[in-house]
């Protein structure tokens, strides 16, 4: 006699245990929870990176800013009169040589960059000489300038004021900015001789 729970090939049901089809759903249910969190993982992580990309690239726009805007200073410091550097550079105004105000002194801007908190001029760029204002100094300790120096190549180190007698002019050229990162600089030092 055969009965329909013992056909050929068919197991009877067995109390206790979910049918093949259950638990294939309740496996799917849980790879689909899986495959979400990775998902949600793997998008933070690409997300993360662009916002990295976009502030590298932002700050390698910058600073490629500020080191053609410093280099364009050194220039135009290199194709002026040899002899009137320091006036035409220093921060006093009243000692320009095509009278009060003309020279482009010794603060610039530059398109594209944020003067620092704090900055009281609102330019970005500065140009800086060995000694205090108004004065070029042999005396002056500044390491980044080779200071102490003797520049008016008569041997002697002193510290009188050569802003009238140099032969070897050293100069600072230095931008700083806020970024989206904070504070930035760069700065350029060279030393101008008349040949």
């Amino acid at each position: 006699m055969n009965t329909p729970s013992h056909r050929r090939g068919v197991a009877p049901p067995q109390r206790g245990l979910e049918s093949p089809r259950r638990a294939a759903a309740g496996f799917t249910l849980l790879e689909g929870m899986i495959a979400f969190t990775m998902l949600c993982i793997a998008m933070v992580g690409v997300l993360s990176t662009m916002v990295e990309t976009k502030a590298l690239r932002v700050a390698t726009r910058e600073t490629m800013l500020a080191s053609q805007a410093a280099q364009g200073v050194l220039d135009d410091m290199s194709a002026q009169d040899f002899a009137q550097l320091f006036a035409l550079y220093n921060a006093d105004p009243a000692d320009d040589p095509g009278g009060n105000g003309t020279a482009p002194g010794n603060a610039f801007d530059v398109r594209g960059l944020t003067p620092r908190r704090g900055d009281f001029d609102g330019m970005v760029g500065s140009i800086e000489f060995p000694g205090g204002p108004g004065a070029l100094l042999e005396s002056a300790v500044d390491p980044g300038l080779g200071m102490p120096h003797d520049l008016n190549s008569d041997g002697v180190i002193d510290g009188n004021d050569h802003s009238a007698s140099y032969t070897l002019f050293p100069v600072r050229v230095r931008v700083e900015w806020l970024s989206e990162g904070g504070e930035r600089a760069i700065e350029f030092t060279t030393a101008l001789a008349d040949l």
